[in-house]
C-alpha cells in the first residue's frame, strides 16, 4: 500500500539534498572554493568549444562552403595549402530498378502477415470495441507481461489498419490484431522463439481477446507454424545480416579539416550519428541513406567544429552500407569504392577490408551477389519491403 509519509520523506531528503552540500561548501576555506571555481570555469570552456549538439554540428556543416576554404597542409606532404571543387558526379548512377512490391494502402500500418504471427479478433455484428476497453485489457503491464507484441486497430468507419493508439480512427473499432514480430535481432533469441513461449504468449492473449466478447478470433499460423518461421527466419537474417565496408587507413594521421573538405567536395552530407552520409533522393521506399562513412577512431564519431578548429586526428576512415538494405547494392558498391579511392588520392592511406586485408574488389562484389541471390530465393527483394523490415539498421 502506498505511504504517503514515506515518499514525502523521501521527496524533503531530495529537495534538501544540494543545500546541505551547499552549507558544507560554504564552510570550506576560501582557497577550496577559488580551486573549486577554476576547475569550474575551465570545465565550462571546454565544454563550449567541445561539447556541441548534433544540430549546432549539422548548423556549421550546412554553413561551410569547401569549394572555397584553403586552409594548410596537415605535414602529410600533400602541398602547402589545399582546396577541393565540387565532385558530386561521383555520387550520380544509372539505377535499373524493377520488380518493386506493391504496398497496399489498407495494410501500409500493419503487421507482415508473412514475417509476423498475427492474432486478430473481429468485433460481433452491429458491435465494435471501444478504446477504453483497449487501454483496460492491453495496458502496459500486459504488454510487458506478453513479449512486447505490436497492437493495431481498424475504425468503425474504416477498411485500414492503424498502429495503436490509432489518433485519427477514432474510438470505436471493428478489429484488434495483436502482431508478434518472429524475429528481431533486438529483442528475439538468436535462434528463434521457443514453442514454450509462443504458446504461453498464445494463452495471455486468448485470456484478454475473450474479455472483448468478439465474434471470432483468427490466427494467421498455429503456435507450431510460427516457432519453426521463427526458427528460420534467425537463419536467414544471421547468414544474410552483411556490410559492404571499406576502410581507408591512414600511413599518417589524418587531419580534421581535410577529411571535411574532401567530404563535402564529394557531395556527402553531414547527419545522424554524426556520420557523413549519401542521401538517398531517388526512391521514398528504400532506405533513407545509400551509405555511411564514419570512423573507428576515438571518439567514435567525427565532430565537426574540432576538425574545424584542426584538433581533430583520425587514423581511418570507413564506408559502409547494409547489404540487404540497400536498394541497388552492387551500384551503389562500384560507386562507393570510387568514392573512397577518390578520398585516398586526396588523402594517402591503404584500402583495406573490414579485416584489415588489403581491398579485393571483385571479392567483395562476389559477396554482395551472394547475399543478393540468398534473399531472391526466400522471396525477397533487397532494399525495400521485407527485406527493410527484416534487417535492423546499423
Amino acid at each position: 500500500m502506498f505511504n504517503f509519509l514515506n515518499y514525502r520523506k523521501q521527496v524533503v531528503l531530495q529537495i534538501t539534498k544540494p543545500l546541505q552540500y551547499y552549507m558544507k561548501f560554504r564552510a570550506a576555506s576560501p582557497k577550496l572554493i577559488l580551486v573549486v571555481g577554476l576547475i569550474l570555469f575551465y570545465g565550462c570552456a571546454v565544454q563550449e568549444n567541445t561539447g556541441t549538439t548534433d544540430k549546432e554540428q549539422l548548423n556549421f556543416f550546412k554553413e561551410a562552403d569547401s569549394s572555397t576554404r584553403v586552409g594548410a597542409t596537415s605535414g602529410d606532404g600533400l602541398g602547402s595549402s589545399y582546396a577541393f571543387s565540387k565532385s558530386s558526379s561521383l555520387l550520380k548512377i544509372d539505377f535499373d530498378i524493377s520488380d518493386i512490391p506493391e504496398i497496399k494502402e489498407e495494410t501500409k500500418y500493419f503487421a507482415s502477415e508473412k514475417y509476423d504471427w498475427v492474432i486478430t479478433a473481429t468485433a460481433r455484428s452491429g458491435k465494435s470495441f471501444s478504446r477504453s476497453q483497449i487501454d483496460k485489457y492491453f495496458d502496459q503491464e500486459w504488454s510487458q507481461n506478453s513479449g512486447f507484441p505490436m497492437l493495431y486497430v481498424m475504425g468503425v468507419n474504416s477498411t485500414s489498419w492503424v498502429y495503436y493508439p490509432g489518433f485519427g480512427a477514432g474510438d470505436k473499432f471493428t478489429k484488434v490484431a495483436i502482431g508478434y514480430k518472429l524475429f528481431d535481432a533486438v529483442t528475439t533469441p538468436k535462434k528463434g522463439y521457443a514453442l514454450e513461449t509462443l504458446s504461453a504468449y498464445k494463452t495471455q492473449v486468448e485470456q484478454q481477446l475473450n474479455k472483448l466478447r468478439p465474434e471470432k478470433v483468427v490466427y494467421n499460423y498455429t503456435v507450431e507454424q510460427a516457432t519453426d518461421i521463427s526458427h528460420k527466419l534467425a537463419w536467414l537474417v544471421a547468414k544474410n545480416d552483411k556490410m559492404a565496408v571499406i576502410v581507408l587507413k591512414a600511413d599518417h594521421e589524418y587531419d580534421g579539416k581535410r577529411i571535411l573538405d574532401v567530404m563535402q567536395s564529394v557531395g556527402l552530407e553531414y547527419g545522424s550519428g554524426r556520420k557523413f552520409h549519401w542521401r538517398n533522393t531517388d526512391f521514398p521506399f528504400a532506405d533513407e541513406y545509400y551509405m555511411d562513412v564514419w570512423t573507428n577512431s576515438a571518439p567514435g564519431y567525427f565532430d565537426l567544429v574540432r576538425m574545424e578548429a584542426g584538433v581533430s586526428k583520425t587514423r581511418d576512415i570507413v564506408f559502409g552500407f547494409s547489404i540487404p538494405r540497400s536498394i541497388a547494392p552492387v551500384d551503389i558498391y562500384n560507386a562507393m569504392y570510387n568514392i573512397a579511392e577518390y578520398v585516398q588520392q586526396h588523402l594517402g592511406g591503404v584500402l583495406t577490408d573490414v579485416n584489415g586485408v588489403k581491398l579485393h574488389k571483385e571479392t567483395a562484389l562476389k559477396q554482395i551477389e551472394g547475399v543478393v541471390r540468398n534473399l531472391e530465393d526466400e522471396g525477397i527483394k533487397h532494399g525495400v519491403g521485407d527485406a527493410l523490415y527484416l534487417f535492423q539498421k546499423k
